[in-house]
């Protein structure tokens, strides 16, 4: 009867009420995964999703000329569930923490439409530069329509010069048709690595018409205790990913690469990885949610 005790007292502190039917609504929503998903499916689907609802709300909150930015709540678990935190009981950073500690740098990109809240017009896409330092942000940036593949693009470099502690719409452009849309997005990529790559999100993962695509580990260093990884892309690449638990810490995860873009991701304490292969993959991978290639 022991178990069944705990199985209740657990239930009483989760929120499966909550939790269950809205995952699987988003895993539905972005991936068109149905709801009988294998539990480590569920678990990458659902913390992805989570992350990206939070990461995009807060953006938006940054960006947003009605407001004056975005308070979270909370970071961590108190007591083991599986709650709406980016944290773990045991101080494991799960899927979702990584997309808020994007959405969250001082320095940000923001590619958001037009209208309302945001400013310009309901057709443009507009891009946003966050700045809440101390000090100017000057910088350019190169921006515009990215096909997936990296066979053709539309861009221009405009110039950023933000004043410190504010917000500007810093360039905007119409936003492209529902076909092109199907073969590329809008994306933005500033000169100085201060500021990450940003791409526009305009609707669905399950209808952005993604190829499949190859990541693979193009370069691996050390760096005293650390473990530097450099990651590139065929195609576009959706929530870039490591076979490496939850206990390692890195320096990104989950993220997507543009076709040709490389990323350096850094494994905290990771220098004893350094001749152990570790696999590298992202969703939209040969159709599948998940399937790992191992890295040189």
């Amino acid at each position: 009867a022991q178990p069944d005790l705990f199985s209740a007292v657990g239930r009483e502190h989760t929120n499966t009420f909550y939790d269950i039917p809205r995952v699987s609504f988003s895993i539905a929503e972005q991936y068109g995964v149905g709801p009988d998903l294998p539990l480590e499916e569920y678990i990458r689907l659902g913390g992805l999703c989570q992350g990206l609802n939070l990461g995009y709300s807060l953006e938006s909150l940054r960006a947003n000329t009605q407001t004056w930015g975005g308070i979270f709540w909370m970071y961590n678990d108190a007591w083991g569930e599986n709650g709406w935190t980016i944290v773990d009981y045991a101080l494991r950073r799960k899927i979702s923490y990584y997309n808020v500690k994007r959405s969250l740098t001082p320095r940000r990109l923001v590619l958001r439409r037009g209208g309302q809240a945001f400013g310009g017009d309901a057709g443009d896409v507009l891009l946003i530069a966050l700045n809440d330092t101390d000090r100017p942000l000057r910088t350019r940036v190169t921006w515009g329509f990215f096909e997936y593949d990296g066979a053709a693009r539309d861009t221009e470099t405009v110039r950023v010069d933000v004043p410190a502690h504010s917000r500007a719409i810093v360039a905007r452009r119409p936003a492209p048709s529902a076909d092109a849309l199907q073969r590329g997005t809008l994306a933005a990529r500033a000169a100085s690595r201060a500021l990450e790559p940003v791409v526009w999100r305009h609707g669905r993962y399950r209808d952005a018409g993604l190829p499949p695509a190859r990541v693979r580990i193009a370069r691996r260093r050390v760096e005293g205790a650390d473990l530097v990884l450099r990651v590139a892309a065929n195609s576009f690449a959706h929530a870039v990913h490591f076979d490496l638990s939850g206990d390692w810490r890195l320096s990104d995860c989950w993220f997507d690469l543009l076709a040709g873009e490389t990323r350096e991701v850094r494994v905290e304490g990771g220098a004893c990885l350094a001749d152990t292969p570790i696999a590298v993959a992202c969703i939209n991978r040969d159709g599948k949610t998940f399937e790992s290639t191992t890295g040189s």
